[in-house]
């Protein structure tokens, strides 16, 4: 992911980075995103939120709405939009889901999830090391021969993967990397707009090898493996990997994006996503960029004049739009940032912004 403005290069500290090419004069735009690979709109917002542009109806029903699959829309072009760009199958997969999310009993969805501890990477690895066991009998009990060997073993692992509780959020988080592996190649196109294809983006982006908030949200989405291993039609079915949806995961835990309200200063937050070619940009308190969600796009424009082989630069909170502030409406300093960043993101920010406050506070 090049152009004539940025490069991607080693970043000390940071991974990799977006660094400007030559000079840039502010308000120039950078980039639009329109890669959104994985997302999902929160349960409690369905209805609310347009399922193609993710337009808010401000606590309102969309006034379109496709049943089966539990969708809504905004208007018909957006209607007409998203079923244009689903074929038979993935739809035929989504009713599937959604009926599993109706007819079976839910769980206490992410009630756990910040109770902790985080589950070590072993206890990582264990746990879907059982799910994959679990996930083998499951696929030779929906395979074309499964009426010949018929495994007692096998079905009851099917009637297991249906009595566990439902997590309606993952499941729908992972149905979305299921179809994203099975509607997108993983190489590169020439008909591609980027550079390499989705998939091989998401691949090259920060992993985080303990994402899992607590064991209760790893069973969840160890839980939610298995339940699309029951449910999806069988040409889906080789595109159901635990290894990567795990990886997935993995990646999203520093690269997704909030979707929230776009009029009201996103004061609503009804899902996220992970859009890869916008993941390279790092993170600072004083962020020499500025970025706006356009339906399903994210476009990134420079917020000020900025210098040859200067980083480029997204605020993680807040949108990047406003100081943050705390419950007083007063100016976060570096150590209330610090501590935010490190509960929400997971490292420590080392921005000049804060290192400079830091600075100050200790000459004082």
């Amino acid at each position: 992911m090049e152009s004539r403005l940025f490069t991607i290069d080693n970043a000390p500290g940071a991974g990799r980075g977006v660094f400007a090419t030559r000079d840039i004069p502010a308000n120039t735009h950078i980039l639009t995103a329109a890669d959104l690979t994985v997302h999902v709109l929160f349960r409690e917002y369905r209805g609310e939120v347009c399922s193609q542009c993710f337009s808010y109806a401000l606590g309102g029903k969309q006034p379109l709405k496709s049943p089966a699959h539990n969708l809504f829309f905004c208007s018909t072009p957006c209607q007409e939009t998203f079923h244009l760009n689903s074929d038979p199958v993935s739809m035929t997969a989504r009713a599937a889901v959604e009926n599993l999310i109706k007819t079976k009993p839910t769980s206490d969805q992410h009630a756990s999830t910040l109770l902790g501890p985080r589950p070590t990477p072993a206890e990582i690895s264990l746990a879907w090391d059982a799910a994959e066991t679990q996930a083998n009998l499951i696929r030779t009990a929906r395979s074309p021969d499964a009426a010949k060997i018929k495994p007692k073993s096998h079905a009851r692992a099917v009637q297991r993967a249906l009595s566990t509780p439902v997590s309606p959020d993952v499941l729908t988080f992972l149905f979305s990397a299921v179809l994203a592996f099975y509607t997108t190649p993983s190489t590169p196109s020439s008909e591609n707009p980027y550079s390499e294809g989705k998939q091989t983006l998401l691949s090259s982006l920060e992993s985080e090898s303990t994402p899992y908030l607590s064991t209760h949200e790893l069973a969840e989405y160890t839980s939610s493996y298995l339940h699309l291993l029951a449910v999806l039609p069988a040409d889906i079915l080789p595109f159901v990997s635990g290894e990567k949806l795990h990886e997935m995961k993995s990646r999203e835990t520093h690269n997704s994006f909030g979707i929230r309200s776009l009029f009201d200063g996103g004061s609503e937050f009804f899902g996220y996503g992970v859009w890869p070619s916008a993941s390279y940009f790092n993170h600072s308190c004083d962020p020499n960029l500025v970025r706006r969600r356009e339906g399903r796009e994210w476009v990134f424009s420079a917020g000020r004049e900025i210098h040859r082989g200067e980083q480029l630069y997204i605020s993680y909170v807040n949108g990047g739009k406003e100081e943050l502030r705390d419950e007083k409406g007063e100016v976060m300093g570096w150590e209330e940032r610090g501590r935010l960043l490190k509960k929400t993101w997971g490292f420590e920010c080392a921005c000049g912004r804060c290192a400079d406050e830091r600075v100050k506070a200790q000459v004082l």
